[in-house]
């Protein structure tokens, strides 16, 4: 059986690994969504254009 401070602490632990995740998710998302429309605008020669 296991303490209910060391319980506790874990559950905190995990708690707070969910909620990190949950943010590095949503900033890999912002970034992969600015990188599909910004990059290819940077890296397009303007001669391609005509």
């Amino acid at each position: 059986m296991q303490h209910p401070i060391a319980r506790r602490a874990v559950q905190t632990i995990v708690r707070e690994h969910q909620q990190l995740s949950a943010v590095v998710n949503g900033m890999t998302r912002l970034v992969e969504s600015l990188y599909i429309r910004e990059y290819p605008e940077q890296v397009h020669h303007p001669k391609e254009a005509r």
